[in-house]
Parts: structure tokens; sequence; C-alpha cells
């Protein structure tokens, strides 16, 4: 069985246990949560079988199990097995990493909050720009027809000027249209010569 030979103050703090309390112990008893016992007994089973060792010399993130029964995540390094008399010696360094999955997760939270954020600004300037075009189409519609009736030249300067600012107005309207389809991943784009 695995037994713990080397507990530092860092392992008493981490896990909860003293030096005089851990050296001896199985770890499986010890720091390995009731849910890994297995995984870590096949392990072992196979490095005295065939020599591999596979989590040698990689870091892993894995569950420890502090004294109190609390479970909670450790990044860890073991060491390549040593011989000695009466077995094999893995080193293992590792430490909590709590505090940094706890920050990973608010960061996302806070990265799925802004993206959320922007879809929903991109949706409310696509729909108002829709919202807007439909009465500006009847405001270049209706100068239009004004255009082709009877007027005086004052009138036609100012139903011009009318036109003018509308169709202005409406390129405005189907620029922002345009860039927040391309916020939202919907332009279509026609390829021409």
């Amino acid at each position: 069985a695995s037994r713990i030979v080397q507990w530092n103050a860092q392992a008493e703090q981490t896990f909860g246990w003293t030096r005089a309390e851990a050296i001896g112990r199985s770890l499986v008893e010890t720091i390995i949560p009731p849910a890994f016992p297995d995984a870590h007994l096949r392990g072992m089973a196979r490095f005295l079988a065939t020599g591999e060792a596979p989590v040698v010399n990689r870091r892993l993130e894995l569950r420890g199990l502090h004294r109190t029964g609390r479970e909670f995540p450790i990044e860890i390094t073991i060491t390549s097995p040593m011989r000695r008399d009466d077995g094999y010696f893995f080193g293992a360094f590792l430490r909590d990493i709590s505090d940094r999955l706890a920050r990973d997760e608010a960061l996302q939270r806070a990265k799925d909050a802004a993206e959320a954020a922007t879809r929903a600004k991109s949706e409310f300037v696509a729909n108002m720009s829709h919202e807007v075009r439909t009465p500006m189409n009847g405001i270049l519609g209706m100068t239009g027809l004004l255009l082709d009736t009877q007027l005086t030249h004052d009138q036609r300067q100012s139903l011009e000027m009318v036109r003018l600012s509308a169709e202005g107005l409406m390129t405005v309207i189907n620029d922002v249209l345009d860039f927040s389809k391309i916020e939202a991943g919907r332009l279509d784009l026609d390829p021409v010569d």
C-alpha cells in the first residue's frame, strides 16, 4: 500500500494532518477522496507490474481530501519513482487551486455576461434599425410621389432637401444595420466582380 514517508509544513496546512499524524498513514486513507482510491490503487498495481507510470512528471489537476472530509481541487506533479529497499519513493509537489478555479469561474461568468450584453445590444440595434427603416421608406416614397407633381421652385427645392436628407439617413441606418449584422455574425456577402 502507498504510505506517506515525508510530510512538510505546507502539507500540514493544506491537508490538516500534522507531520506526526501523517507519516506512515496510507495515502488512500489520508488525502485521496473516497471517489478516487480505486484509480490510485489500479495505477500503483500497473506500475508495480509493468513499470509504467503515465502520471509521472506531468502537471495534473485532481481532487484532494482535507482531514475534515472537505474535498478541494489540487494541482500536483509526481516525480519519477526512486527505488528504495522496501519499494519505491514517489515525490509529490502540489498546491490547493481552489482560489484560482474560483477566479477562473468568476472570469468566465463575467465573460459570458459581457458576450450576452453585446448580443443584446446588437439585436437591439438591428431591431431599431429595422423599425426606423420602415418610416424612412415611407418618407422617401411620399417625397418621390410629391416630386412627380406640379410644384413651385421653392417647394421642389424643399422636397429635394427632404429626399436627400432621408436618403442620407437611410444610408446611415443601413450601415448601422450592417455593423450589427457583422457583430451578430449574420451578414450575408454577395461577391461581385
